[in-house]
């Protein structure tokens, strides 16, 4: 039996073990597959055969075509069955992945992710372009109670978003690209980690977020197969995570256009009196842009002053409660 991982090395042990008489001819020979390349080898077969024989030659010239058809099946059914098990997991994944929200989504994917690479911990960036920057969700399958904001410039994160470049990292420490005041996401310090996009369906040029993995179990380091597994994973997810994403802000757009019509209401519904007017316009300023405290100046052009009339209190954040100081606050 061969060692995939190093072949050259378990023939050479295996052979070591023979008897020096036995040593006369040792004969290595490589089954690679038809469908394959030229470099890619199913199985090797060492012999050890004691002197040299014409008809031998002519049954290991049988032997061999026969053991090469047989292999190359047994690769073909062993890669069809792989390929069978992973789309009927895409399947099941898919069918859970309906959600409004863009974090639960975001678990949902990254619970996947995390059981297919068998890593320790993982986490999203969605990529804002309004704010030009990667917002985090959800670390390690748990919604943050705040969300973490990266920017795009100078993070490797944000170099990843821009470029679409994939990003395999062993040993963080020794690696220049990872900045750990910039890169790293809350308390967790990793030791290796693997960066990959995930593209818009819409758009095939266009990246919607960055999804990163860390540490694989064992202390092993993220192989070109964890690269393709995480990529067809994040391809079967772009396109419900699009959707998500562009749902959720139609919905913040909506709302936010909502409030801007109760404000409009406000100032056409309240002028009886400049104080309740005031009023009101610091509550629905505070509740559109979910602020805890509002003040609200008028100029004096005669003075050349700021003056507030109206204060908020610091004692409700859901609105109400401002407070009417009997001398007005001025400022320079």
């Amino acid at each position: 039996l061969i060692d995939a991982a190093d072949p050259l090395a378990s023939i050479v042990e295996r052979i070591s073990t023979i008897d020096d008489a036995e040593k006369t001819r040792v004969t290595c020979i490589p089954i690679g597959s038809s469908t394959q390349t030229s470099k890619s080898i199913t199985l090797i077969i060492v012999m050890i055969r004691s002197s040299p024989c014409a008809d031998k030659e002519r049954l290991l010239s049988v032997f061999l075509r026969h053991v090469t058809v047989a292999a190359d099946r047994v690769y073909k059914h062993g890669h069809l069955i792989a390929e069978r098990d992973r789309l009927d997991g895409m399947l099941s994944m898919c069918s859970e992945l309906i959600d409004q929200n863009s974090a639960m989504l975001t678990r949902k994917i990254l619970g996947h992710l995390k059981h297919e690479t068998h890593c320790q911990s993982c986490t999203m960036l969605m990529v804002d372009d309004g704010m030009h920057d990667l917002v985090c969700q959800v670390f390690d399958l748990k919604e943050l109670e705040k969300e973490w904001r990266l920017p795009l410039d100078d993070t490797l994160f944000g170099y990843v978003a821009k470029t679409g470049d994939c990003v395999n990292i062993e040993d963080v420490s020794k690696d220049l690209r990872f900045d750990p005041v910039k890169d790293q996401i809350g308390s967790y310090s990793p030791q290796s980690l693997l960066c990959m996009p995930v593209y818009s369906k819409v758009n095939a040029s266009e990246i919607i977020a960055v999804a990163v993995i860390y540490d694989k179990r064992g202390n092993k380091k993220f192989t070109k197969w964890d690269e393709d597994k995480m990529q067809f994973v994040l391809k079967f997810c772009s396109s419900v995570l699009h959707n998500t994403l562009v749902f959720q802000k139609e919905r913040n757009l909506k709302a936010q256009t909502q409030a801007l019509l109760d404000v409009a209401e406000v100032l056409f519904t309240h002028v009886e009196s400049m104080d309740v007017l005031l009023q009101k316009i610091m509550e629905e300023a505070r509740k559109l842009t979910r602020a805890e405290r509002c003040s609200l100046f008028l100029v004096d052009y005669d003075s050349q002053e700021l003056v507030a009339k109206i204060f908020d209190s610091s004692l409700n954040k859901n609105g109400g409660n401002v407070s009417t100081g009997t001398l007005p606050c001025k400022l320079p």
